[in-house]
């Protein structure tokens, strides 16, 4: 445990010295701290694993959302809980199809070429949404997320933890499917 401490200190003191040590000025920049030479905010990395997300499902839906129908969805839904969303599809202020189609702008605005966090969409929510439009408009109900669209955040596993599981490669599509299936 002495070492650690040891360690860590001499690590702290370092940086510290780094920092201050005569003031030495990096080249080519105002700074004078050489552990701090990059601009802040960080500008973006050139990204090139990246895989491209296909919204040409939701396109004519995407062009037909005018932006005062973003503004007017933004103030009714933005901030709003699981329960008040599900008390707007009650009284008919707001659909599935509606909540999916502003969910779809949003990631075009804000995700695509951006934060890059949405993998895959379901090419066919949309008519899902329909439908449980179609099943509320009838009286029928699934349950307290009945027309909530829901993302999912898979951890990718190492492909040798698959082996044990059984599933076929990759593992993780067999396990989604299996949890989505009940």
């Amino acid at each position: 445990m002495k070492r650690i401490t040891v360690a860590f200190l001499l690590l702290i003191s370092f940086l510290l010295t780094a920092c201050q040590a005569d003031q030495v000025q990096v080249a080519g920049t105002g700074d004078f701290c050489p552990l701090d030479d990059l601009p802040f905010p960080r500008p973006e990395p050139d990204y090139t694993g990246k895989l491209e997300l296909d919204l040409t499902p939701f396109a004519g839906a995407l062009e037909a959302y005018t932006s005062e129908q973003v503004s007017e969805k933004t103030n009714l839904i933005y901030g709003k809980n699981i329960p008040e969303l599900q008390s707007f599809m009650d009284n008919g202020q707001l659909s599935a199809v509606e909540l999916v189609v502003f969910y779809l702008d949003r990631i075009q605005r804000y995700d695509q070429d951006r934060l890059n966090s949405v993998l895959e969409l379901n090419p066919e929510a949309l008519e899902i949404a329909q439908a449980l439009d179609d099943e509320r408009l009838a009286g029928k109900s699934r349950g307290p997320m009945h027309g909530i669209p829901v993302f999912s955040k898979i951890i990718l596993p190492p492909a040798t933890s698959c082996i044990p599981l059984r599933v076929p490669q990759p593992c993780w599509i067999g396990i989604l499917r299996g949890m989505l299936s009940l």
